[in-house]
């Protein structure tokens, strides 16, 4: 039996595509199934041969329900897949208690014939619309949830974008060069966003059918822009314990920078393993033509790869729970120093972004470790983690902005040097990361 070499499922991705049939149209579409063993005819005047008629001995009589049309098909030389001849006069011939399947094959029409010289056919059973049908790597269920997906992403999009523009305009009245903490947190949910945009609307075009690394990277890379959002909070609200002097607050901050650069250094040694040493590992198969092309070899790899780092990013975000509890714990004996309404603003933000992240790797782990490949799954896992995060925390950080405009300090909605009458000549909002430190006195 031919078998055409299937696409490598080598990661937890949104869909996985389907494996096409060996009998396809020239639009890549399945649209028809092998029946039985062909012939392999070479000639040694290619050029002077005008008709050849083929006959077999079937073994699938019974017409599969989508096949209905006895057809014969070419191979290529490698057997990856057979395109059919449209041949009009097949009949079916009783010889010896066999049927037989027998037609007419103008080899100067046949695919492939020019490349060697060799015939490769096969009877088939095909549609009967097999010339007009489309390639569809994904059933219309799993489409609905991308476009669902990407749309909802694009609604989410959309107010971190104002939120951005506001963050921007203040930044340029206040004529201030440092950009808030949260501006950044906004601008991190926004490439989370179009990233997001990017995938789902490039898979659902089939997009990234020849290019296996894109597909991965931009699937992975919210993982830790997520992360880095994860380590800017922590870095921010650790920095509320540690404000006993300069130095102190300095030391959070180049922890954070390191902790950041390292968490992308992360992302570029998976994405050098995938290509290397995932990628490499063709298809292969002992026997061309009759035993099917297999990827085990290189799905074994890619779910080892996303295991390994995958755990590694939760076991990080335990650790970050621990920091977070242990600040908390720090920081309760000393509400009488610092802002009720600051503190009380990141730690909502530290207990929504830390907890949904660690749900979120925990959810993906347990799909590589079951080897569950399931569209409605991913859409559950990015719905709740991921858009319903952004949602809430957008949320939360504009309700702490107005009530601060309320209160009658835009300088410090934005985390700006306040030097307006009655004020603080050094009255640091603690949302803001700047180099004086994080103030909230």
């Amino acid at each position: 039996v031919v078998s055409a070499r299937p696409p490598p499922n080598v990661a937890v991705l949104f869909a996985t595509r389907d494996t096409p049939g060996v009998v396809q149209n020239e639009k890549g579409a399945t649209v028809g199934v092998l029946v039985s063993d062909g012939l392999v005819v070479e000639f040694d005047e290619p050029h002077e041969l005008r008709v050849v008629r083929f006959c077999f001995e079937v073994q699938l009589e019974e017409a599969p329900s989508a096949f209905q049309v006895r057809d014969f098909a070419v191979a290529e030389s490698d057997y990856s897949r057979l395109l059919p001849l449209y041949v009009s006069d097949v009949s079916v011939d009783l010889v010896d208690d066999a049927r037989e399947w027998c037609g007419t094959v103008i080899p100067a029409t046949a695919p492939f014939y020019d490349t060697d010289g060799v015939l490769r056919v096969f009877p088939v059973w095909r549609s009967a619309d097999a010339r007009a049908q489309e390639s569809e790597a994904f059933s219309d269920s799993e489409r609905a949830l991308m476009y669902t997906l990407l749309a909802l992403y694009a609604l989410v999009l959309l107010p971190e974008l104002l939120y951005l523009a506001i963050i921007l305009s203040f930044t340029v009245r206040e004529n201030h060069f440092s950009v808030p903490v949260i501006g950044w947190l906004g601008v991190l949910f926004a490439l989370t966003c179009l990233m997001r945009i990017a995938y789902f609307g490039a898979l659902s075009q089939d997009g990234f059918s020849d290019n296996e690394l894109a597909e991965y990277l931009v699937f992975e890379a919210p993982t830790f822009l997520l992360l880095t959002v994860v380590i800017l909070t922590l870095g921010l609200w650790v920095s509320l314990v540690s404000r006993s002097g300069r130095g102190s607050v300095d030391v959070v901050w180049i922890g954070t920078i390191i902790s950041i650069v390292c968490a992308w250094l992360l992302f570029a040694i998976v994405a050098i393993l995938f290509a290397e040493v995932v990628l490499e590992t063709d298809p292969s198969t002992p026997c061309v033509g009759r035993v099917p092309f297999s990827n085990d070899d290189a799905e074994d790899r890619g779910r080892t790869l996303s295991l390994v780092y995958y755990s590694i990013l939760t076991f990080l975000t335990f650790v970050f729970i621990i920091i977070f509890a242990v600040a908390s714990f720090r920081i309760v004996g000393k509400t009488s120093e610092y802002e009720k309404n600051t503190s009380s603003f990141i730690t909502r933000v530290a207990a929504v972004i830390v907890p949904c992240y660690l749900l979120r790797s925990i959810l993906i782990l347990i799909a590589l470790g079951v080897e569950l490949n399931s569209s409605v799954y991913m859409f559950i896992t990015l719905f709740f983690t991921e858009i319903c995060l952004i949602i809430i925390l957008t949320f939360l950080i504009a309700s702490q902005f107005v009530n601060t405009v309320h209160g009658g300090s835009y300088r410090r909605a934005f985390g700006f040097t306040s030097t307006t009458r009655g004020s603080s000549t050094n009255d640091t909002s603690s949302w803001q990361w700047s180099k004086t430190g994080t103030n909230v006195d």
